[in-house]
């Protein structure tokens, strides 16, 4: 997975869309567009430094495809962001200041195919899935000294997208087994016990809702949807979901006010699948709001601990169309 990000090989998530992506030229070099007016832009990463590894690209059938699995975490006190990148044919965390814009990346990882990141709740430990040929363990690692590395999951299986939860010593994640369908397990981190919930991937633990998360599903058509579930009660409701849109890799807001996620731009005056975008809802389903509108691929979005900012990647402000890492304010009421 690097910049021109290969997403082929048994085992990746992806999102299939039946419309073929606009052919448009795309002018990236844009840091914005009118639509985002009132948006503040910074961009955190050097495209000719960093290699932060993409999201997004069309597969040989010309189709629209992207990865889902969460590429960017900011650390609980706000003043570190990590993010995947890809060098020497590896990809691998890199930790950098986001107090001082990003300068200062330093490799915590030394694996080779890195597929996403998280932070623990108490800042000292990044969580991290890694592929390897047709599956996929997780392992946890010293987020200060990047050293005394702990696998585990192990097995046949695809596990991917660890996050902790907040209040309990269970690790979220979800899981393929033996070409399933993907569903949400936790991994309790004091006993070594393993539970399987429900379906879906990308499972985000509510800190103010014990025992409930959200998590992407896809109904019959293969469309993302947003859900939230409580395991313990069984009940599931369905925040997000919108005809020809896919939504993925939902994110709570620290007030739990807000859930934050990427998704496709759709136009419907030409049927066409444009490119991905930057949304919000409110946690009940109302309020639904696109904030970003580039041309560019924007998404992977996360909070900053204090509500007020959004971290992505996007396509933006590079010339030749390469992802960095952004931030954005978040103002909404």
């Amino acid at each position: 997975m690097n910049k021109k990000i290969t997403l082929a090989g048994m085992g990746l998530l992806l999102i299939w869309l039946l419309s073929q992506c606009t052919t448009s030229q795309i002018v990236y070099s844009n840091v914005s567009v009118p639509e985002e007016g009132g948006i503040r832009f910074e961009k955190l990463t050097d495209e000719t430094r960093d290699n932060v590894s993409g999201i997004s690209t069309r597969n040989e059938y010309g189709k629209f495809e992207w990865w889902v699995n969460p590429s960017i975490a900011v650390s609980p006190d706000g003043r570190r962001f990590a993010y995947l990148s890809y060098k020497n044919k590896q990809t691998n965390i890199m930790v950098a200041s986001a107090e001082r814009g990003g300068s200062g990346a330093t490799q915590r990882t030394f694996r080779n195919w890195v597929t996403d990141l998280s932070w623990s709740p108490d800042g000292s430990q990044l969580y991290f899935s890694e592929q390897r040929n047709n599956t996929s363990s997780i392992y946890c690692i010293n987020a200060d000294a990047g050293s005394v590395l702990n696998q585990l999951t192990f097995g046949s299986t695809y596990d991917a997208a660890p996050s902790a939860s907040p209040y309990d010593p269970d690790l979220v994640f979800f899981s393929r087994r033996d070409y399933g369908s993907y569903s949400i397990w936790s991994y309790n981190r004091k006993n070594n016990l393993f539970t399987n919930y429900s379906t879906g991937c990308t499972p985000e633990p509510l800190k103010d809702e014990p025992n409930t998360f959200l998590c992407t599903r896809f109904n019959d058509k293969g469309i993302g949807e947003i859900w939230k579930v409580n395991y313990q009660t069984g009940i599931e409701t369905l925040i997000l979901s919108r005809q020809e849109q896919s939504f993925t890799t939902p994110r709570i807001s620290p007030d739990g006010k807000w859930i934050v996620c990427m998704g496709n731009s759709f136009d419907p005056k030409n049927k066409r699948v444009q490119n991905l975008d930057i949304f919000v809802v409110r946690t009940d389903g109302t309020q639904f709001t696109q904030l970003t509108f580039h041309p560019g691929n924007d998404g992977c979005p996360v909070w900053s601990p204090d509500g007020r900012s959004i971290y992505f990647l996007s396509q933006r402000g590079t010339a030749k169309g390469l992802f960095n890492v952004w931030r954005m304010n978040f103002n909404l009421q």
